[in-house]
């Protein structure tokens, strides 16, 4: 019995010792790089548990980015209510879809807002697009920012850009405004136990690795519950609002991999999801089908983000599904 109150109180002075001397060595510390973030980017601190982080309001960023007064990102203003006879497209995604290293007018969403505004729908006077995608936001972050603050702009179509990566939490800018916490235990995390529930991923791996991405899309995993039912309850408000949704799948732009055969599984497993909560699913696999990698991608070496090319062909797809599902309603 002494031996065990002996070890048991050796763990605990242990443990109570790694939080002091990581607590000394700023581990629990905002990070001067997270404190700039906070302090002069286009993002600021939620208190929402769940968002973490959301736009600011009427800004410009570094990279020439608008947002209005409503952190949409957009060069004019929002009306919150929607005017009589106008349609109204709500996008929310990651950093594909904000394109912030895109020229504003550029991104998928602009596009389609330029065309549904010169030809709106059948059935609608005039038309806009509100592109409320946020970098690094996942599933359950954009269910939330929906449920919260874009739903309240009365859409009549919800279009979610989903980057394969969403079951692996982003480095930034996640990093920059979650406050450093300790681990469950510290002597845990030193074995390589007892951390957060999900892993970081690297931000953009050179190449499709599939025992990373095997791993993240796991069921039973970490990540993959998390999208799951970040879908569900996008799902769930559509049906609420009677709306259609629609879910639009980028592939990975790995020039190893230039007809996304390796991710077909991962990409599948989304649909499905999507189709048994109730949404529609674009795959941008045959869209993007007739340029190359090469084209596609804003830069060498990043498999996820899209160029101006990319952007343009992303929203030749994205605009005739929209139609396809306003024209049914």
């Amino acid at each position: 019995m002494l031996a065990v109150v002996a070890i048991v109180t050796a763990l605990t002075l242990a443990e109570i010792g790694l939080r002091v001397l990581h607590h000394s060595q700023g581990h629990y510390s905002t990070t001067d790089a997270a404190q700039r973030a906070r302090e002069q980017s286009i993002w600021r601190v939620s208190p929402d548990p769940e968002l973490v982080y959301v736009h600011r309001s009427s800004v410009t960023g570094r990279s020439g980015a608008r947002l209005d007064a409503h952190g949409v990102l957009r060069v004019g203003e929002t009306i919150l209510a929607k005017p009589d006879g106008m349609c109204r497209v709500v996008v929310l995604g990651d950093s594909i879809a904000a394109g912030l290293s895109v020229p504003s007018g550029l991104r998928f969403a602009d596009l389609l807002d330029s065309s549904l505004r010169v030809s709106p729908p059948q059935a609608y006077r005039t038309a806009e697009v509100l592109n409320f995608a946020v970098d690094g936001y996942d599933t359950r972050q954009e269910a939330r920012l929906l449920e919260t603050h874009a739903g309240r702009f009365d859409p009549d179509l919800v279009i979610v850009q989903y980057c394969l990566n969403d079951p692996a939490e982003s480095v930034t800018p996640l990093a920059w405004f979650r406050d450093p916490e300790p681990p469950v235990s510290e002597l845990l995390a030193l074995i390589g136990l007892g951390g957060r529930e999900r892993l970081v991923s690297p931000a953009a791996p050179p190449s499709v690795e599939p025992g990373h991405w095997a791993s993240i899309y796991d069921p039973d995993g970490a990540g993959w519950p998390i999208v799951a039912a970040g879908l569900d309850r996008i799902g769930a408000f559509t049906r609420a609002s009677e709306i259609p949704g629609l879910v639009v799948i980028v592939p990975l732009l790995d020039p190893d991999d230039p007809s996304h055969a390796q991710t077909a599984p991962y990409r599948a497993q989304v649909a499905a999801h999507c189709e048994a909560a109730g949404l529609s699913v674009l795959d941008l696999s045959e869209a993007f089908a007739i340029s190359t990698i090469a084209e596609l991608r804003h830069a060498d070496g990043d498999i996820y983000h899209l160029s101006a090319e990319g952007h343009a062909a992303a929203a030749r797809a994205v605009e005739t599904a929209t139609r396809h599902l306003l024209s049914e309603r």
